[in-house]
């Protein structure tokens, strides 16, 4: 019986994850990133934006300024300074 529960409890669970798949489809990114490795992110990037629908921005910092804009800019999710 507990098997049965455990594989319903997945079922479930994996419906719900494609019944709300339509919200991350439409996500903004935002990320933080090396000035160094700018130029490979914006070569990624297009691609990336056109195969997923998420729209992706970069704030870009050096190894003195990136902690700071880490405490400062909201990226991934996170709303703005702590």
């Amino acid at each position: 019986m507990r098997a049965s529960a455990v594989a319903v409890t997945i079922k479930l669970g994996i419906a719900f994850c494609f019944a709300c798949s339509h919200v991350a489809f439409t996500a903004d990114i935002r990320g933080l990133g090396l000035e160094s490795l700018m130029p490979s992110i914006q070569q990624l990037l297009p691609d990336f934006q056109s195969k997923t629908g998420h729209k992706v921005t970069f704030n870009y910092g050096n190894s003195s300024t990136l902690p700071k804009l880490v405490d400062s800019e909201p990226f991934d999710g996170r709303s703005g300074p702590a």
